[in-house]
């Protein structure tokens, strides 16, 4: 199973509020089409944000607010739409505030505050740009984060577990990752076998989710 899709109708009433001309509708047409419209818009706010949910729930952060805006171009008034965006704004925030720190400690030299910078980041995004670039110089004092991503991996993949995920291609992957984490781990990789921990924690997330649908 993959990302929701949008029923034909949905997407038939997507074109058509996209479609249909700006001019009033004629004499008697009544509020039968005024409802029929309200409804398709309805079901289209709906979908957008599920997807955006789905998205934030994925970490995915900037395409979950991309989403949220999409469902509010058709309601601006939509609250659901306005707490994923204001959601998926605060991570992002936090993401690239604790990136920023990451980079001025280590040029500052103070490996502790970057390496607890580091973890924030690794925590809310694994593949998040900045990490590669300060992984190296932190590997050899990352070993305690790197047992605490493992643990998380292991807990998300027992959910995943319990969800009967093992058959998804998200659980594959993961399981995947997770042997690399633990081939990198052996060779005192620490900060990159974080990095692969938390990504298999977040790919058997994703299984357990998708079993859950």
């Amino acid at each position: 199973m993959g990302e929701p899709v949008v029923v034909p109708l949905v997407v038939a009433g997507a074109y058509f509020l996209m479609a249909r001309p700006s001019t009033a509708p004629p004499a008697g047409a009544g509020s039968g089409a005024g409802q029929q419209i309200g409804a398709l818009t309805e079901a289209l706010v709906a979908n957008q944000v599920q997807l955006a949910r789905k998205k934030l729930e994925d970490k995915n952060y900037a395409a979950a607010a991309a989403q949220a805006e999409r469902a509010l171009k058709l309601d601006a008034q939509s609250a659901d739409a306005k707490q994923v965006l204001d959601q998926a704004r605060v991570a992002l925030k936090q993401l690239e505030d604790a990136a920023a720190e990451a980079k001025s400690a280590l040029n500052a030299g103070d490996r502790d505050k970057a390496g607890e910078a580091l973890w924030r980041v690794l925590s809310a995004n694994p593949s998040h740009a900045a990490v590669d670039e300060l992984m190296g110089p932190l590997d050899g004092g990352f070993r305690g984060r790197a047992e605490d991503a493992r643990r998380l991996m292991a807990e998300a993949r027992t959910g995943a577990e319990r969800a009967k995920a093992g058959a998804l291609e998200a659980f594959t992957l993961a399981a995947g990752q997770a042997r690399e984490g633990e081939a990198l781990f052996a060779k005192g990789a620490f900060a990159r076998a974080a990095r692969g921990f938390l990504e298999a924690r977040d790919g058997f997330d994703r299984a357990r989710h998708v079993a859950q649908r």
